[in-house]
């Protein structure tokens, strides 16, 4: 079962869902209650949860990021966690990608040197793993696109992206490739089964989370959510004006009651 708990920003969601899931792991000490906030608003949220219990913590209620759930799960496999890069060594990486790749740059091979050009690529592969764009539809992409200037540049980083993934490992990983790591093993796990979970403090899920979310959605008894809309706004209503401000509320409302029917789970 799925369920949504909406209000705009400032209304009291997160407060509401601290005092709810701390007054539910009370009164089930047998069933597992886990919060899902963004990695950053972690001990945040572990802070609240205490706070709010009457008995200042609980064995059945746990904080999680979608990192957090990836190394919990390898943990319960028995599986031995990757090396995390961190964002300078991921850099140091990057750059000697594209040094190895300028001889076969069109449009990039003047700019490899600029000042913040490793920066630009860091983040655009950072963009290509969330929104799990493969490497090998990156360069259909390019022959597809039918603009020369776009084609060229798309070829170009996919031949970086291609240069960058060959130094990865299965020892070390990149923060961005714990979501495909997850998704592996998700499936083998039994952490989340027949548990309450809670997703706070997100303002959307990128398309690799959602395919980890439907995984919990089929193992858990219950997944909410919490979206920044007011219910009046109307949540559920199709928009496809970008300019509106709940846009992506709306948007990713419909994305989760899709997963969500995707695998007979009820709304």
């Amino acid at each position: 079962m799925i369920d949504f708990i909406f209000g705009d920003a400032g209304s009291g969601k997160s407060t509401y869902i601290y005092k709810w899931i701390t007054q539910e792991a009370e009164s089930h000490p047998d069933r597992s209650y886990f919060l899902f906030v963004p990695e950053q608003h972690t001990l945040k949220a572990q802070r609240e949860l205490i706070r709010y219990s009457s008995r200042n913590g609980m064995l059945n209620l746990d904080v999680l990021s979608f990192q957090l759930l990836a190394y919990r799960v390898m943990d319960e496999l028995g599986i031995e966690k990757p090396v995390m890069l961190d964002e300078v060594s991921k850099s140091i990486l990057i750059r000697k990608a594209v040094i190895e790749a300028a001889d076969e740059l069109e449009v990039y091979k003047r700019k490899i040197n600029s000042a913040g050009f490793v920066n630009q690529i860091k983040s655009l592969i950072s963009e290509l793993y969330q929104y799990d764009v493969d490497i090998d539809r990156l360069k259909e992409a390019g022959r597809e696109s039918g603009v020369p200037l776009l084609s060229a540049k798309i070829n170009d980083v996919y031949t970086i992206y291609k240069h960058f993934r060959d130094k990865l490992t299965e020892r070390a990983v990149i923060p961005e490739e714990t979501a495909y790591l997850l998704l592996s093993y998700i499936s083998a796990s039994a952490l989340l089964n027949d548990a309450v979970v809670v997703f706070d403090s997100y303002t959307g899920f990128t398309p690799i989370q959602i395919k980890i979310i439907e995984h919990i959605m089929t193992k858990a008894a219950r997944v909410r959510f919490s979206v920044t809309i007011p219910r009046e706004a109307g949540p559920y209503r199709s928009n496809n004006d970008i300019s509106d401000l709940y846009w992506m509320s709306r948007e990713t409302v419909s994305a989760l009651c899709k997963a969500g029917e995707r695998n007979s789970v009820k709304n």
